[in-house]
């Protein structure tokens, strides 16, 4: 459909009409250009079609009518399809327009909007592991939202919550973010403990992005001298890590292990 000049201009078309009128009409064509989205071959040349489904998508991701909830999700979930291909993962942080509804999205409170803030916070979890990460931790209202959903709990909000702690692993790879990331004063922390000492089996992935970002941020010799300090904090969270026997939880004690050897290294 995506290569069919004539369809893929009346599908975006029909994605940028604005009237309350025009809107079931606009909600199936941005359904069909999320479909598109999800196909790798359509991701780049969707995103460099400026002025037509990158225009599109963007206008319909900061939506922020109640009756317009289904097409600002769509569209938030054709941008998060878009950032899994590496040459659009740049241009996308660097659109002002698109990082700034991703962000938006990603604070949204509102349970009807879970959905929403899913598909923000898995694009920038996806933006966060290229070389944008020191840039995404300095950017105030990106970090607050990732921080924000790394804080949330209950099952409802575990899908959000896990991306957030994967964009924060992600980010915390970068050396010059990981002594700034571990200062109290932002949260990350109390936020990588904490799901570090989960053990539920739907909590697995939000433990092993939290050990994954302990182990990035005890490579830094400051932090791990500040975790070692730290006996009933982050280093017994890490510990009990390394004693899992579980099989599912092979990366979750790697990571443990890794980070303990992170910590004798700097002793």
């Amino acid at each position: 459909l995506w290569s069919d000049e004539t369809a893929r201009a009346a599908v975006v078309a029909a994605a940028q009409l604005m009237g309350s009128g025009d809107r079931s009409l606009r909600e199936c064509a941005v359904k069909i250009l999320f479909g598109l989205a999800t196909n790798p071959a359509n991701k780049a040349a969707m995103w460099h079609d400026e002025l037509g489904a990158r225009a599109a998508l963007v206008a319909s991701a900061g939506l922020g009518d109640v009756a317009e909830r289904k097409i600002r999700s769509c569209a938030l979930g054709a941008l998060q399809s878009l950032t899994s291909d590496l040459s659009v993962k740049d241009a996308m942080w660097g659109d002002v327009m698109a990082r700034a509804v991703l962000v938006s999205a990603a604070q949204a409170k509102d349970p009807a909007d879970r959905m929403a803030r899913i598909c923000a916070l898995g694009a920038l979890q996806n933006l966060s592991n290229v070389g944008l990460q020191e840039t995404m931790w300095e950017d105030e209202q990106a970090r607050s939202a990732l921080l924000e959903a790394g804080c949330l709990e209950g099952a409802p909000d575990r899908r959000a919550r896990d991306c957030a702690l994967g964009a924060i692993r992600n980010l915390a790879s970068k050396s010059q973010n990981k002594k700034s990331m571990w200062q109290e004063e932002f949260g990350v922390r109390s936020i990588v403990v904490s799901a570090a000492r989960l053990s539920e089996p739907e909590d697995r992935e939000a433990r092993e992005c939290a050990l994954a970002a302990l182990w990035n941020l005890a490579s830094e010799p400051e932090n791990a001298r500040l975790i070692q300090k730290d006996a009933q904090g982050a280093r017994a969270a890490i510990e009990a890590a390394t004693l899992l026997q579980d099989p599912a939880d092979k990366k979750v004690r790697a990571y443990a292990l890794a980070a303990l050897k992170s910590l004798g290294a700097f002793a």
